[in-house]
């Protein structure tokens, strides 16, 4: 993105189309993470505001991920296509929520003061708010130790450690070598006793 136009336009040209020569249907999961980056370019907005509109024809769902709801608000002509197209909504705690430019970008995504004030004293890392048309609640995904050693992998040491681990170790060693890292050894011993326990051809 900071390459400027003359290698942006083509880039994102290319990319568009290599994308959707993939949607054939198939069920699909584009996940546009830190989506402001790409907000703020028309080129790229254009073409995700006529995605939101199309894919669910084409049975490719969107994750659309920014850090700051303020990102999408400031766009009025995207705000009411991502309203409308993306029906089930997550949001984060944020201590800032009830601050008056924060709750109004808030309120723009249709959320109400009670709700404003559920995100400003809900625990981050904990707690998410769901909102669709079903309902809505604030949830804990509950995870135990054994699935966060493989879904909360986001630290440079944890980094490091995946980078020796895919260069010095065959993949089917990668769950209990993680589970290992992590100190949950009862999870890496229950997978050290069903690989001995598969018979081998």
């Amino acid at each position: 993105m900071s390459l400027g136009e003359a290698a942006l336009i083509p880039a994102l040209e290319y990319l568009f189309h290599r994308v959707e020569q993939r949607f054939d249907g198939r069920p699909t999961l584009m996940i546009v993470d830190e989506a402001w980056l790409f907000l703020g370019h028309p080129v790229f907005a254009g073409r995700l505001q006529a995605w939101l509109k199309t894919l669910r024809k084409k049975n490719v769902y969107v994750v659309f991920a920014t850090q700051e709801v303020a990102d999408a608000s400031r766009r009025p002509d995207l705000m009411s296509t991502i309203l409308s197209a993306c029906q089930t909504k997550i949001f984060l705690p944020d201590d800032e929520a009830l601050t008056p430019a924060v709750a109004e970008a808030y309120q723009r995504f249709g959320l109400t003061l009670a709700e404003i004030a559920i995100l400003s004293k809900a625990q981050k890392k904990r707690d998410y708010y769901y909102r669709s048309a079903k309902g809505r609640r604030l949830f804990q995904l509950g995870l135990g130790p054994a699935t966060l050693a493989f879904v909360a992998m986001s630290s440079e040491a944890d980094q490091r450690f995946l980078d020796e681990l895919t260069s010095s170790r065959p993949p089917d060693e990668y769950p209990r070598a993680l589970l290992e890292h992590r100190g949950v050894l009862w999870a890496a011993a229950a997978i050290e006793a069903a690989s001995r326990a598969v018979p081998r051809s």
